[in-house]
């Protein structure tokens, strides 16, 4: 008997309530699996390459960004800071 037999017949005997259960931990295993970009164990220079090639392939310019990124850091920075008060 291989594991889809076995699992039927255990499925058959489960209640609504089980059957719920189990099919919501199967899609927690399920999301589990997907592979998280943020916390992927690879190569981080290999990573670094694809994402290279995507924004490459989606016409973002990195340096751009970067600038962007600076430039709304520096804004943020300066948000931070409170005005001088008026005497």
């Amino acid at each position: 008997m291989d594991e889809r037999d076995k699992l039927t017949n255990v499925i058959d005997k489960l209640d609504t309530e089980q059957l719920r259960m189990l099919g919501r931990f199967a899609e927690i295993m399920a999301e589990e699996r997907r592979a998280d970009p943020m916390h992927e164990a690879g190569d981080p220079r290999v990573r670094l390459e694809q994402f290279r090639k995507w924004c490459a392939a989606n016409n973002l310019d990195l340096v751009a960004m970067e600038a962007w990124v600076q430039e709304a850091r520096a804004a943020s920075g300066r948000a931070a800071v409170p005005a001088p008060r008026a005497r």
